[in-house]
């Protein structure tokens, strides 16, 4: 194939997919360049499988100490329910490639040129075969990287929330005052899983997750 062309049909291909993921595509962009014009670091620690720990945390202090809303958290919990349902669009949608690859092709100025053109109509099927190739490769390729993506930002603004959540909550005087600190000094995510452990039913579905957080935090 005509190295021209196979860029052409490449770049054709790209766009495609940035236009069906453009969601996806732009939150990892824009994180992804506010992360680095921040100097922050992605944290190689996995914040993801307590995360939604973390999240019940918030609510539990905030049903227990009305006032307590530190502006920060509450943009890093929208930050973090948007990178997520992000993340679970890609993850959950099934369309077959053969059923995208319709789409594609209704937009594809070259495959349409080929078709229309009597010239090179007799190379449209090798042509289409060829593409229909390389559009399954790319959107395995982009699917994986823009997953993996996505988790690498959720995983760096769970950590983020998890630092301020517990620096919050140490400093907040209502909170020092109420039940909790009479079982906990410092509030940190393996004393509240051990205070949660002391109040819940046990074996519960709740308290077995817990349990078995806190043994993979140990």
């Amino acid at each position: 194939m005509n190295p021209a062309l196979q860029d052409d049909m490449q770049k054709e291909i790209e766009l495609f997919f940035a236009r069906y993921y453009r969601q996806e595509k732009q939150l990892v962009e824009y994180w992804e360049g506010f992360a680095q014009t921040h100097d922050l670091e992605f944290p190689k620690k996995d914040h993801l499988r307590y995360l939604d720990l973390l999240l019940d945390a918030y609510r539990y202090l905030r049903n227990m100490v009305t006032l307590f809303a530190p502006p920060l958290l509450h943009k890093l919990e929208l930050d973090i329910a948007e990178l997520n349902q992000a993340l679970i669009h890609i993850l959950s949608d099934t369309t077959e490639s053969t059923i995208l690859y319709k789409k594609f092709q209704k937009e594809s100025k070259i495959l349409n040129a080929f078709k229309k053109e009597s010239n090179f109509s007799h190379y449209y099927e090798d042509l289409n075969t060829i593409f229909l190739n390389h559009f399954e490769i790319y959107e395995y390729q982009f699917k994986t990287k823009t997953t993996r993506d996505l988790k690498k930002l959720l995983n760096q603004k769970a950590a983020l929330f998890e630092y301020i959540l517990w620096d919050e909550a140490n400093k907040c005087q209502r909170i020092k005052n109420s039940i909790l600190f009479r079982h906990i000094k410092t509030l940190n995510t393996r004393n509240y899983i051990e205070y949660m452990l002391e109040i819940l039913t046990p074996y519960s579905n709740k308290h077995i997750t817990m349990k078995k957080l806190l043994g993979e935090l140990s």
